[in-house]
């Protein structure tokens, strides 16, 4: 999105597609802002639509995951 008042934009606008109507985001991290708002009918709503993404659910549904081993670099 280039910013993170465009990407704001953006989640506003997909908010709306969902049928949110009490819904206004102003960063993409939920960090506090008089203007950040949403209510419990609209998060069920995009999670509703969240959980129709299949990678979101595998992650979510992920028990444990082991990281492999990483190369050292030195310094």
């Amino acid at each position: 999105a280039g910013s993170v008042e465009n990407f704001a934009a953006m989640m506003n606008a997909r908010a709306k597609e969902l049928g949110c109507q009490n819904t206004n985001f102003v960063n993409p991290n939920g960090l506090n802002d008089p203007n950040h708002y949403t209510t419990a009918r609209d998060m069920a709503l995009i999670a509703e639509a969240a959980f129709e993404n299949p990678t979101l659910c595998r992650i979510a549904s992920t028990v444990n995951y082991d990281f492999p081993a990483t190369a050292s670099v030195p310094l």
